[in-house]
């Protein structure tokens, strides 16, 4: 069972129309027995105060995961004066890459020592495809792919090869960044 609650602040205009003299609480919202899927975006919730995520059950440690990345982005969120764009990117890019590694060692404890080599050989070829786009690279990266197919899921196969390409990108932003920055 999963339990979602937000807290609104004192100075939210939904809290004022609802309560004019906003002497009492604000309201917090519970969600029970919610699943969740992809990644949680907490645009919606500008005035975020607390956001608990609790359960039982196998996920568990994923739900730390996403708890204490969400600490963290909610920390960046209310320091946000203090902090760059390129800051941001960069927080961003880490909490990504700590996702990729959980994912991967989540993964890698499903298969032989022979296919987590092969899941690393994949990501690295994911990577060479990335940077310098080869026909070689790009085959070889089908071919572990395939391989691959017969111990997990084409779903989490991609998933993991989305996430580097994510990665990535938020490093390509990066550079343009700090190149601007240095001009």
């Amino acid at each position: 069972m999963s339990k979602w609650s937000y807290t609104y602040q004192n100075g939210c205009n939904y809290c004022n129309i609802i309560n004019p003299n906003n002497n009492s609480k604000p309201p917090t919202y519970q969600f029970y027995n919610t699943l969740l899927e992809g990644e949680l975006d907490l645009n919606d919730f500008v005035n975020l105060q607390h956001l608990h995520v609790g359960g039982t059950g196998p996920g568990q440690d994923q739900q730390q995961k996403l708890k204490n990345q969400v600490e963290k982005l909610t920390s960046i969120i209310r320091n946000i004066r203090g902090f760059s764009i390129g800051d941001i990117k960069a927080a961003t890019k880490k909490m990504q890459e700590e996702k990729l590694e959980y994912q991967v060692a989540v993964i890698k404890s499903k298969l032989t020592e022979d296919c987590q080599l092969l899941l690393e050989t994949l990501l690295e070829a994911q990577q060479e495809v990335l940077q310098n786009d080869s026909t070689f690279a790009r085959n070889q990266l089908e071919k572990f792919k395939k391989r691959l197919s017969n111990e997990i899921t084409a779903e989490e196969i991609q998933e993991l090869l989305s996430k580097v390409v994510e990665i990535n990108e938020l490093e390509v932003q990066l550079n343009n960044l700090k190149f601007q920055e240095n001009k």
